[in-house]
């Protein structure tokens, strides 16, 4: 999913007062988001366990950085469980997926 993150403003049309409603995930978060499912294995007696694990891409143009922001924003996500990388076009996207399913986290 794309993820835009930003501010709009609302006006109320009743009272004529604006508000500023947040949308997206979070400041510094990655531009796409995604649930990839992991499977696993069962204890002794127990059924594997389906797990959805986020699959994050922040994507930038050729020598475009990170801001302190995102970067402190995927190494919080990270610390949680989730995949995030940086990529730079469709090929470094596909092998970010590679290494997502071998379970290796960015």
């Amino acid at each position: 999913m794309k993820n835009a993150v930003g501010r709009a403003r609302y006006v109320d049309e009743r009272t004529g007062r604006a508000y500023w409603v947040p949308y997206g995930l979070l400041p510094g978060s990655p531009d796409l988001v995604g649930i990839r499912r992991v499977w696993i294995p069962g204890c002794s007696h127990h059924r594997p366990i389906k797990l959805g694990v986020l699959f994050c891409l922040e994507t930038k143009q050729v020598g475009g950085r990170l801001t302190a922001e995102q970067r402190h924003c995927h190494e919080v996500w990270r610390d949680f469980g989730a995949f995030v990388s940086t990529v730079r076009g469709p090929d470094e996207g596909r092998a970010a997926y590679e290494r997502a399913c071998r379970g290796e986290f960015a």
